[in-house]
């Protein structure tokens, strides 16, 4: 017989090898009928997919209504999640406290940081059927995996122990073990080593991948005016940033790395006379140097 924690339920202890599947099922229905079951699942998916500060404000009000539907879908997670990214609370919506904020609440992974960043900024990547050696051994072996996530602490399929990778896990830091005084350098410098197209965290190598950012901000479609400073500046740093920066945060990236002191029409020429005769021997390096900024800036780490 079980403690009062499983409504002192009992399970018959099988006797053949038959009745071992009976009993094992019996355990796991014991388990899987307890509130506190669901509960523990959906403190992990909101840990997960939100952040790892749960208040009795959250317990009571998300985990608890979302364990009543988890145990009444039978457990089965795709109701639940779905509940919880459509949420009001998801999107920070449901108050105006700024200091329970959930948007900006999570460390990005080094796996999420690395594909965001080759997707958002439309990376040049070897084709894996037609030019598997780069693809796979340069650019996926020799950078991503050897250099950029095992100096960032994330080796796929080997994390520190069976519990998996600290940052999933561990309370209370949970996301915040990505970050350390020994990850800094990979995180800081991926940006700059895919915009370059040359391994800047360790070696120099080619990494065989990269941002070709004229072409990008000309032909990408992520900005609505490239020819206008204060257009440029600010929808990159509100696609890469988790929250929109202020108008005084915009314009530090603007002026420091973009304009470098010019003013705003030095700009708009330079960028005329890219699109005119492709020579970006003006723009290419200042566009670099704003994007490896922005992508090394504390808000890119978070979202």
């Amino acid at each position: 017989m079980f403690s009062s924690a499983f409504n002192n339920t009992t399970i018959n202890a099988a006797t053949s090898d038959i009745l071992m599947d009976v009993e094992l099922n019996d355990f796991v229905e014991m388990v899987f009928n307890q509130m506190a079951t669901a509960k523990n699942i959906c403190r992990k998916l909101y840990i997960y997919f939100v952040k790892g500060n749960i208040t009795p404000e959250v317990e009571t009000d998300i985990i608890t209504p979302l364990a009543q539907l988890l145990y009444n879908s039978n457990y089965e997670l795709a109701p639940t999640v779905r509940k919880l990214l459509e949420s009001q609370h998801f999107y920070d919506l449901d108050d105006s406290n700024a200091a329970d904020e959930t948007i900006g609440a999570i460390i990005k992974s080094p796996l999420q940081q690395v594909s965001e960043i080759c997707t958002y900024l439309q990376a040049t990547i070897p084709d894996p059927t037609t030019d598997p050696l780069n693809f796979y051994n340069q650019f996926w072996h020799k950078f991503v995996h050897e250099t950029f996530l095992s100096g960032s602490n994330m080796i796929l399929f080997d994390p520190e122990n069976v519990a998996g990778h600290l940052a999933y896990y561990q309370a209370p830091e949970f996301d915040r073990s990505w970050i350390s005084s020994s990850t800094l350098i990979a995180r800081y410098r991926l940006g700059e080593s895919l915009l370059d197209g040359v391994n800047r965290i360790s070696g120099n190598a080619n990494t065989a991948a990269k941002i070709n950012i004229s072409a990008v901000i000309q032909n990408g479609g992520l900005i609505s005016d490239a020819s206008d400073p204060v257009a440029l500046t600010t929808e990159l740093c509100n696609a890469i940033f988790a929250q929109n920066p202020d108008a005084e945060r915009i314009a530090y990236f603007m002026n420091s790395f973009l304009l470098q002191g010019s003013v705003n029409y030095y700009w708009t020429d330079a960028w005329n006379t890219y699109l005119s005769s492709a020579n970006n021997s003006v723009v290419e390096p200042r566009l670099k140097l704003l994007l490896s900024k922005l992508l090394s800036a504390p808000e890119s780490q978070i979202f």
